[in-house]
This record gives structure tokens, C-alpha cells and sequence, in this order.
């Protein structure tokens, strides 16, 4: 499977998107903010463009979180794993995954 030109455009525009700006955050996590209005300004004609890397960039945005202290290993020991399976059990099944 090779890489079709309309590949090369959204690659070519990211590229123009980071040399065009600077990082809004410390994080490069925030980099991606603004490109899905820069590809719906660059490709007008083609909103499904806009639409994925707009979805793309949220599910990446949701499992970004900051960096959170160690629990110490005493803490861990303390909790009622069986408990948390049987509750994991009971969602998953309630979901109908099984």
C-alpha cells in the first residue's frame, strides 16, 4: 500500500503548520491544537479531511493527562483485587464486549 498524493498534502501541511507556529505549550501534546482549522483552511473543498484529523486529534487529546505522584507499593497491597475484577466483569458484560 503506498502513500497517495493527498497523503503528501496533509503530511506537506503539517509540516508548514509547526514552521508557521510556535509551541502554545511546553508540551508538544498541544502542537496539534490548531491543525484541524489549518486543514479545513487548506483543503475547503474537502471537510472529511478536517473531520479526521479533528477526531484523531480528541481521542489522542483524552488519553493525555499529567504526570501523577508513585503510589507506593504499600498502598497497591491494600487493595481488594478481586473486587476490582469482578467489577471490570460486571462493565464489560454490561457492555455486551463478551
Amino acid at each position: 500500500m503506498g502513500i497517495d498524493a493527498s497523503t503528501l498534502e496533509i503530511r506537506g501541511d503539517a509540516v508548514r503548520h509547526i514552521d508557521s507556529r510556535p509551541p502554545p505549550d511546553r508540551s508538544l501534546d498541544a502542537y496539534a491544537n490548531a491543525f484541524p482549522d489549518a486543514l479545513a483552511e487548506a483543503f475547503p473543498d474537502n471537510p472529511d479531511v478536517h473531520e479526521l484529523v479533528w477526531i484523531e486529534h480528541v481521542l489522542q487529546a483524552a488519553l493525555v493527562a499529567r504526570d501523577s505522584a508513585c503510589d507506593p507499593m504499600a498502598d497497591w497491597a491494600q487493595v481488594d483485587w478481586e473486587r476490582v475484577r469482578n467489577a471490570m466483569e460486571g462493565r464489560v458484560k454490561r457492555s455486551g464486549s463478551i
